[in-house]
This record gives structure tokens, C-alpha cells and sequence, in this order.
């Protein structure tokens, strides 16, 4: 009975649990409201007066109880922080209500002011560290920057007028100086704590809020009391309310747990922030010195800030000088171990791909129909990680200054229709027409780069362009430049990722590499190409299902190209070519014609096989490893188209060559 008991209250969530369910995320904001409009009730009541200064009082105590509530509910791993800003509350409440009974200064309120200051200190090198790790030298002295700086005005208009002021006794002058350098101390934590690399929750914004309110209200008392004019109740009394407001709002809010978890990387916006920070920080002396009333003994002290400044600025160029060299070495080593593993795994790579591709031919003998299907699929993906491997090498090259452009004087359109007929197989296997408009235009410019920049665009084209498609093939003259164009009707690039496309192995969708295909790095080569022969590459899309357009420049050449055609051989042996790459029969037609052969071409076994039959050739080229009926199976078909035309095996006429790519 008494174990039932207990594991019944066990079981029961307690008051913390049903408050957290039932609206304890919304705390914040009503804190929030509630302070806001004693705020504003705070300036309908009269002046100075004790109405004042108990709404003043009771907002810092309002403000301690919400840390200490945002303490117990929200439960962070490291709470020592929000304990210390609980305890700056409570000395500022006990300073508060002593500055209203105590009238002299300096008296006891003054001590516990800089007891919650210290705390605050304190409680904000805590959160810093717990983000940071304590490893951030860069953020440490960017904070000691701006807060030199900023101590070159707080010198000239709140300190150096005390060292001047006789008329007050020495202990009031000291007093009166220690709240302008704690100010600065709070600066330094504030800043350090706003550079903080990673996310800014919302809890990391409203102390940040917090410190602000107070900093801005230290500097209007002290700027109003040494001209006289300071009255409790003036606008800059606020600033001390919204420091006990966003004091309090932050430990309410459930992201208040995220300030003691450590914070992630700078962003590009952070850093440009950041620049700009320091860089606005650096004209603050020079703008001070600027003033005609200061003087001689205010340049010195100015001087000597400076100084320090410059050190400070020094150490941070200096840091920065190591870490570049640092990130070069890295580069470097990571350079030469692509470099070598690359290198090592293509020698087995090609073996292994040249293997798989005479078992996938029928060289040993048929395989069963499962066990061809898996043959397929590793040559595939052989195929693939050599492409992979290779694209890794060239764009490591390229972008490392290891490979040279052999730039030469050539056609446009001759390198526009090389790259159109090695594409026109890939098109026709995806259901999409290539259509190709050469522009005649003298180009200087390395040929096979250029070729290899208009295929990966190509080829990319082709892949995002639905079955049916099209992708248009351009170029026109911009001024001394030659603008390429390879346009697809695909899905379209959405506006935010138009430049993300460029980077290694960057997908619009994660699962393009693996659906369509490729590598990740063509752009990314094309890119680097481009760019080192000087001209520029950019992505046009108009939006979902309007397709994409690519561009890209290349320098126009001033001396025009002359275009020599050798007239084909009309009295050689003829030979058949059959290869389904028309690269292949363009580059093989041409090899052989340059030796007084003639050449007729097929780009399937069936053509083959006809062509044999009606033209009789003398011998017969084939490609063992095109889709389809291969190249074995379509010597077996001659062979059997010759027997039955009464030829013999011992027939010289008509040799059949098998040949391979893999080999």
C-alpha cells in the first residue's frame, strides 16, 4: 500500500512541471509588458518625487525575483552567472533605497552600486567564457579596442573635468571617477559578449539591451551632474528601469539555457559587423582630438591611449598575419593529400573499371541476368568515382596555379560543335534535342578547356531538362569578349542559390548526386576555367519550371582563324567505324582519312551490320561496350552476314577489330 503511495506521487508532476506546461514560455512577455508600463506610469508621477523612487526600487526587486524565477523553471546547466546577476539585483536594490534615505555623497549606496557592478562583471565574463570556451583571443582584443577608444571621450567629458574639479572633496572625486572606468569595464564584457561567434538568442539580445540601458544612463548623470543640471525623473533615468526590465525578461525566456552551451561559427554577416565595429572605433580619437577645447594635458593623456590602442591593433594584425598562414598551411596539406590519394586510387581504379567492363562485354563467357545487372551497376559506379577522382585533380590543379591554360588562337565555332557532337549521344539517351547555333568568331583561348566548359554545361543542361526538352546552344560578340550561352528548360535554380551553385560539390537538391548524377565539382571546374582565361560565368532563372540559362565570357582573338578542310580520299580502303560516342567516330574518321582510307561510320550494331552488308568494306572497327547490342554480339552478327553471303572463315576479306574503351 505504502510503495502503490509513493509511486503515485512520483508520478505526479509537481508545481515547476505544471507551470512550464500551462504558459511559463509566455512569462517573458508578460514581465516584459508589466515593466514597460511602470515605465511609463513612472514619468506621469510628479518629479523626484518618492513616488518615483519607489516604482525606481520596486523594479529592481521586481527584476530579482524574475531572475530567480527564470532561475528555478528554465533550469540552466550553468545557472553561476544568473546567481551573480540575481545577487548585482539585490545590492542595486539595497543601493537604491539608501541613495533615496541617505542624501550625502559619497555615502554607503555608492559601495553597493559597485558591488553590483562587480557582480554584473562578473556574471557577463561567465557567459562569455561559457560560449567561447575561453579560447577567443581575437574577440578579447577587439573588445579592448573599442573600449580604448571609447575611454578617449570618457577621459576628456566625464573624468579628466573630476581631476579639474577642486571645489568637491577627494573622496567624491574618486567616486565620482571609479563610475565612468566600471562603465568602461562593462563596455569591454558588453562588447566581448556581442562578439561572441554562432546564434543570438533572444536572451542574449535583452542582456545586451540590459547593459546598454545602464551604460546609457551612467553617461547622461555624469554629463548632467558635472554641469549642474541632473533631477531624478529626467529621460535618462530610464536606461537604469530597462536594465532591471531586460535583466529580468532574459532570465525569463527559455533561451536563457543557450547562454551557458557554447556557440557555433561566425557568420559572413557577423564578420562584416564586426570590421565595421573596429573600424568605426578607430576614427573615435582622431575625431576627439579634432575639438578645439582641448588641451595640453588632455592630448597627452589621449596620447597615451592611443598608444595603447595602436598596440592593441598591432597584436590583432598580428594574430590575424598567423592565422592566414596557418589556414595556407592547412591548404597546403590538404592540397597534397587530395593530390596523393587521388593519384593512388585512380592507378587501382582504372584496373578494376577496365576488369568490370571485359566481364560486363561477354569476354568471359554470358552471365545470368542477375548477375549481369549487378556487373552494370559497379561498372557504373566505377565509372562514376573515376569521373570523381578526376574532377577532384583538375579543379585541385587549376585552383593551386599547377596547370597552365595553353591558350592558342582558335575557332568558336569549331569548339562549339566538337562540344555539341560528344554531348548529341547523352541528349538523344535523355529524350533532349541539342540545338547549336556556332558563332564564326576568333578566339585566344585554350581549346580542349574551352571544350571541356561547354560540355559540363551541356551535359548539366541535359540532365535538369525533362524528357522532351531542349537545350540551346549560343554564343554572340560583346565588345572584345565572345559570350557563350547554354540555355535548358529544366526546373529553374531558385534566385538565393544562383551563386551557391558555383562551390564544390553545392546541389539545389541534396538529392541530385545521386538521381541525376555527376560529381558536384563541374561548375565548380568551369569556374575555375573560366576565371583564368580572364573572362567571368554567371546563371540566369527566371524562377520554378522556367529553366536556367548559363553564361560565360572568353577573350576574342584579333586575328581571324582560317577554316582548311582536307578533301576526303576517294581511292583508299574503305572501312567501317561503328561506336555510339560521335566524338569517337569524328576523332577515328579523321585519324584514318589522314591516311587515305575511306571511312563510312555507324553508331549501332544494327547500322553496322547493314552498311557491311550494302557498302563491303575492308575491314571493320567495332566498340565493345556500347549500350544495346554490343560489340561482341555484333561481330558475331557479321560473322554469320558473311557465311551466309558464301564467305569462308578462311576468307581474308573483311577483318573485324574489336576494341574497347575500358582498355
Amino acid at each position: 500500500m505504502g510503495a502503490s503511495v509513493a509511486q503515485a506521487d512520483e508520478s505526479r508532476p509537481d508545481f515547476r512541471h505544471r507551470i512550464v506546461e500551462h504558459g511559463a514560455h509566455r512569462l517573458w512577455m508578460v514581465f516584459l509588458g508589466f515593466c514597460l508600463l511602470c515605465i511609463g506610469m513612472f514619468f506621469l508621477l510628479p518629479v523626484g518625487g518618492r513616488g518615483q523612487a519607489w516604482t525606481d526600487t520596486g523594479l529592481s526587486i521586481a527584476a530579482l525575483l524574475a531572475v530567480a524565477s527564470g532561475i528555478w523553471l528554465n533550469r540552466p546547466r550553468r545557472p553561476a552567472a544568473w546567481y551573480l546577476l540575481a545577487a548585482g539585483l539585490a545590492s542595486y536594490s539595497v543601493a537604491n533605497y539608501i541613495f533615496f534615505t541617505v542624501p550625502p555623497f559619497p555615502s554607503p549606496a555608492d559601495f553597493f552600486f559597485f558591488l553590483s557592478y562587480a557582480l554584473f562583471l562578473v556574471a557577463f565574463i561567465l557567459f562569455i567564457r561559457d560560449r567561447t570556451g575561453g579560447e577567443d583571443r581575437a574577440g578579447l582584443i577587439d573588445a579592448l579596442i573599442v573600449t580604448a577608444a571609447v575611454a578617449v571621450p570618457a577621459w576628456v567629458f566625464l573624468m579628466a573635468p573630476y581631476v579639474r574639479l577642486s571645489e568637491i572633496s577627494l573622496p567624491a572625486r574618486l567616486v565620482s571617477m571609479g563610475y565612468p572606468v566600471v562603465d568602461l569595464l562593462l563596455l569591454a564584457v558588453l562588447v566581448r559578449l556581442l562578439l561572441t561567434p554562432g546564434g543570438r538568442p533572444l536572451s542574449h539580445l535583452f542582456l545586451g539591451l540590459a547593459m546598454m540601458g545602464q551604460l546609457t544612463a551612467d553617461t547622461g548623470y555624469g554629463l548632467h551632474a558635472l554641469a549642474g543640471t541632473w533631477q531624478y525623473g529626467s529621460p535618462f533615468t530610464a536606461g537604469w528601469m530597462l536594465t532591471f526590465t531586460f535583466l529580468g525578461t532574459a532570465a525569463l525566456h527559455p533561451s536563457m539555457r543557450q547562454l551557458s552551451e557554447p556557440a557555433g561559427e561566425a557568420g559572413e554577416t557577423a564578420t562584416r559587423g564586426r570590421l565595421a565595429l573596429l573600424a568605426g572605433a578607430a576614427l573615435i580619437p582622431p575625431i576627439v582630438l579634432a575639438i578645439p577645447s582641448i588641451g595640453v594635458a588632455d592630448t597627452s593623456v589621449i596620447g597615451g591611449i592611443s598608444g595603447v590602442l595602436f598596440l592593441l591593433v598591432l597584436s590583432r594584425v598580428a594574430g590575424l598575419m598567423r592565422d592566414v598562414n596557418e589556414y595556407r598551411r592547412m591548404e597546403k596539406m590538404k592540397d597534397e593529400f587530395v593530390s596523393v590519394v587521388s593519384h593512388e586510387l585512380r592507378t587501382p581504379l582504372t584496373s578494376i573499371r577496365g576488369a568490370l567492363g571485359l566481364v560486363a562485354g561477354g569476354v568471359l563467357g554470358p552471365l545470368p541476368e542477375k548477375a549481369q545487372r549487378m556487373i552494370d551497376i559497379a561498372a557504373s559506379n566505377s565509372d562514376r568515382l573515376v569521373r570523381l577522382i578526376n574532377d577532384i585533380l583538375d579543379i585541385e590543379k587549376m585552383e593551386s596555379g599547377k596547370v597552365m591554360m595553353q591558350k592558342q588562337d582558335c575557332n568558336a565555332a569549331d569548339l562549339m560543335r566538337q562540344a555539341s557532337e560528344e554531348m548529341t549521344a547523352m541528349g538523344r539517351d535523355a529524350g533532349v534535342t541539342l540545338s547549336v547555333e556556332p558563332l564564326d568568331a576568333p578566339l585566344h583561348a585554350d581549346p580542349d578547356r574551352v571544350v571541356q566548359t561547354l560540355t559540363n554545361l551541356i551535359s548539366n543542361a541535359i540532365k535538369f531538362s525533362p524528357s522532351g526538352g531542349s537545350v540551346d546552344v549560343g554564343a554572340v560578340r560583346r565588345g572584345p569578349d565572345v559570350l557563350f550561352q547554354v540555355r535548358d528548360s529544366g526546373r529553374g535554380i531558385p534566385q538565393d542559390q544562383l551563386e551557391n551553385v558555383f562551390g564544390r560539390f553545392q546541389q539545389v537538391d541534396a538529392s541530385d548526386s545521386r538521381e541525376k548524377g555527376g560529381t558536384g565539382l563541374g561548375l565548380a571546374i568551369c569556374r575555375s576555367i573560366v576565371r583564368q582565361h580572364g573572362g567571368e560565368i554567371w546563371i540566369q532563372s527566371e524562377g520554378a519550371g522556367k529553366g536556367s540559362t548559363f553564361f560565360f565570357t572568353l577573350p576574342a582573338s584579333t586575328k581571324r582563324i582560317e577554316r582548311v578542310t582536307r578533301p576526303a580520299s576517294t581511292n583508299g580502303p574503305l572501312l567501317l567505324v561503328c561506336d555510339d560516342d560521335p566524338s569517337v567516330l569524328e576523332v577515328v574518321s579523321e585519324l584514318l582519312e589522314q591516311r587515305d582510307y575511306r571511312v563510312i561510320t555507324a553508331t549501332s550494331a544494327e547500322e553496322a551490320v547493314a552498311k557491311a552488308a550494302t557498302d563491303g568494306p575492308a575491314a571493320i572497327l567495332l566498340d565493345l561496350l556500347m549500350p544495346g547490342t554490343n560489340g561482341w554480339q555484333a561481330a558475331t552478327l557479321l560473322e554469320g552476314a558473311r557465311r551466309n553471303q558464301g564467305h569462308t572463315d578462311r576468307d581474308p576479306e573483311r577483318p573485324v577489330s574489336r576494341r574497347s574503351r575500358a582498355g
